[in-house]
């Protein structure tokens, strides 16, 4: 369903494209995108938190969570385990 607004956006794009005219009912201006982004902050949000849930329960589960938190990231920790991925 997070396709549909996706879709009437791209049918009210064409429409006013291909009928000059009809931008008077059918404006597309910077309210348009800010709607649809509106529009589809809702279907994120759920995604986020049921893809994410699973996520974070099997770190809970094996205990990874804790080393996630146990010290704080730098800028050096940081580049070397970037450095460690690229090399894996």
């Amino acid at each position: 369903m997070s396709f549909l607004p996706f879709v009437v956006r791209v049918i009210q794009i064409y429409i006013v494209t291909r009928f000059p005219e009809a931008g008077r009912i059918l404006p597309i201006d910077g309210r348009l995108f800010g709607e649809f982004l509106n529009q589809q902050i809702g279907f994120t949000i759920l995604l986020s938190i049921f893809g994410a849930s699973g996520l974070v329960a099997n770190d809970l589960r094996t205990g990874a969570i804790l080393v996630y938190l146990s010290r704080p990231l730098t800028r050096r920790t940081t580049s070397r385990a970037s450095c460690w991925c690229r090399s894996s």
